[in-house]
């Protein structure tokens, strides 16, 4: 994995929850650390509006990224996030957790 441009990717993994990945990913996409991070948010087949969600989202906040797992299961989910990380370092967090702002 080689760093890309970032310092951080945080990793959240999502499966029908759609309605709390709204309230996770503005406060994600808002950070004011001064790190440079990208949100990498693994859609684990879901069948409600998850990609909507992110993709409504992606034009204000470059940082954010949608990636596919189609094989249900948390350890998939991250695997494949971490596979698609572009930093070094990786965060995890969930899809119903309001992070903090810094």
């Amino acid at each position: 994995m080689e760093d890309r441009g970032c310092h951080v990717s945080v990793i959240i993994s999502s499966y029908n929850r759609a309605s709390q990945l709204s309230n996770a990913l503005d406060a994600l996409c808002t950070q004011q650390g001064g790190v440079s991070y990208e949100v990498v948010v693994v859609d684990n087949n879901s069948t409600d509006s998850t990609a909507a969600v992110v993709e409504s989202r992606r034009l204000l906040h470059p940082h954010l990224r949608y990636v596919f797992e189609p094989r249900q299961g948390l350890p998939f989910a991250r695997n494949t996030g971490v596979m698609a990380a572009q930093a070094s370092i990786l965060a995890f967090t969930d899809d119903d957790v309001v992070v903090g702002p810094e």
